[in-house]
C-alpha cells in the first residue's frame, strides 16, 4: 500500500498525499470531513445522480421519502448540484453559494443507473481544480477500484 500511495501521489501533480478506505462510502464520507475541518467551510458541490456512497448526505429525494428512510433535512441541506462534464453548472454553483463551498466531488467516471457510462473531460477537471484553487476549497475525485477475486488471492477465508 505505501508503494502505490507514493506513485499516486507521485503521478497527480497536485496530491500531497493519499488515503484508503474500505469502501466508497467511507472514502467520500472522511474526503468531506476532511475538506470541511481544512476550509472551514461547509457546502459540497457534486453532480445528482453520482454514486458516492450510502451515506445519508448522498441521498437524493423528496424530503418526505428521505424522511421515510430516516434522513433529515440537515443530512443533506449543504450538499448542492452541478451538472457531469458541464463547467459552466459548477462556475454557477459556485457563484450561488460563494466562498462557503468546502469541497467539489466528482466521481471518477459517470455510471449513473440507466445512463451511458461517461468519463470526465481533461478540461472539465482542469476546470474544477482552478475553481477548487480560486475558492480556497478542496476537490475530490473518487475512483472506486474493485479486485476481482481479493478474497481468493489473499486466501483470508480459509480458502486453499
Amino acid at each position: 500500500m505505501v508503494e502505490l500511495a507514493e506513485m499516486l501521489v507521485t503521478t497527480i501533480p497536485w496530491s500531497s498525499w493519499a488515503y484508503f478506505a474500505k469502501n466508497g462510502s467511507d472514502a467520500t464520507g472522511i474526503a468531506v470531513r476532511m475538506a470541511r475541518a481544512a476550509t472551514g467551510k461547509r457546502i459540497i458541490l457534486r453532480a445528482p445522480s453520482s454514486y458516492h456512497g450510502s451515506r445519508a448526505l448522498w441521498q437524493e429525494g423528496s424530503r418526505k421519502r428521505l424522511f421515510r428512510q430516516g434522513i433529515v433535512e440537515e443530512d443533506t441541506s449543504h450538499i448542492r448540484p452541478f451538472v457531469f462534464n458541464d463547467l459552466d453548472s459548477v462556475r454557477k454553483a459556485v457563484a450561488r453559494d460563494g466562498m462557503d463551498i468546502a469541497a467539489i466531488i466528482v466521481a471518477a467516471f459517470k455510471w449513473d443507473y440507466a445512463q451511458p457510462q461517461e468519463l470526465p473531460t481533461k478540461e472539465f477537471l482542469e476546470g474544477i481544480r482552478r475553481i477548487c484553487d480560486e475558492q480556497g476549497a478542496a476537490f475530490a475525485c473518487i475512483a472506486d477500484v474493485w479486485v476481482q477475486d481479493h478474497i481468493a488471492l489473499a486466501r483470508g477465508w480459509g480458502g486453499t
